[in-house]
């Protein structure tokens, strides 16, 4: 699984963050993805993971 920053989902950082913003429990956003998007779940949790695990760095380069 590569969780590094891709910025082809920018789209799908951003949709994350308002899931966040929004109160969702993140542990549990993988379902969000892939319903919101047609992903598979291993794509989605692939995704969710990335997202958490550069979080700090999306925040710091305005990408969410």
């Amino acid at each position: 699984m590569n969780t590094d920053y891709n910025t082809r989902w920018d789209d799908y950082y951003k949709y994350l963050e308002g899931l966040r913003k929004d109160g969702v429990n993140m542990y549990g956003a993988t379902p969000f993805l892939e319903q919101h998007f047609g992903l598979e779940k291993r794509t989605a949790r692939t995704i969710l993971s990335s997202w958490m695990i550069n979080y700090d760095m999306l925040k710091a380069k305005g990408v969410i």
